[in-house]
């Protein structure tokens, strides 16, 4: 069994024991599941074959991909206030080479109560899961690469807010003893102080 391989069922043992050992606080029912970045592909479907597997076990997995979120984030901000969250302006900004500046604009569109706070579009999404049947799978994560958004933020953010067991699969490198370093970017330092369990 690989290392994917094995920790993807270890991940579902802990999710199907009573009570589930994912999580160390109950008022964060979260769990990491890191993967290295190259290890997309092979990740996609060993998470459909758990969800598969969770669902014969009497679960409902429900997916939701950070890629698709930040694109209905960014289309809701263009729609709610006009002149802002203009998806071809940021694209633009892109091509003519000012990159930090759209990283830095969606940063603020991703933080900021007067836009659309990632952490609130989750929170929504997530409170209405049953938590007794359902989990929440947290995929696509990689699309906040390279600094659009602090995942450890984002878990914090969410603290006492969801009730709904929830597993983020994050692309990354484990460093020790707890330190992740999103996407293995060698520019960005790995960080520590996560308060969920990490597979």
């Amino acid at each position: 069994m690989s290392s994917l391989t094995g920790r993807i069922e270890q991940l579902r043992q802990d999710i199907l024991s009573d009570p589930p050992r994912i999580s160390v606080y109950r008022e964060m029912p979260f769990a990491i599941f890191r993967y290295n970045p190259e290890d997309e592909w092979t990740l996609r479907s060993e998470t459909q074959n758990l969800a598969i597997q969770l669902k014969n076990a009497g679960k409902n997995v429900v997916t939701f991909s950070m890629e698709q979120i930040l694109w209905e984030i960014l289309e809701k901000i263009e729609e709610e206030n006009p002149g802002e969250g203009k998806l071809g302006g940021l694209i633009d900004q892109e091509r003519s080479g000012k990159f930090s500046e759209v990283q830095e604009q969606i940063t603020t569109y991703l933080s900021e109560e007067m836009y659309c706070p990632l952490s609130n579009v989750l929170e929504e999404k997530l409170s209405v899961l049953d938590p007794k049947h359902d989990i929440g799978f947290l995929v696509h994560v990689g699309a906040l690469a390279p600094h659009f958004y602090q995942v450890s933020r984002l878990l914090d953010e969410l603290y006492g807010l969801v009730s709904v067991m929830t597993i983020l699969f994050y692309p990354g490198s484990l460093e020790e003893p707890h330190g992740l370093r999103f996407m293995d970017l060698h520019d960005r330092p790995a960080t520590g102080g996560y308060r969920v369990k990490i597979y």
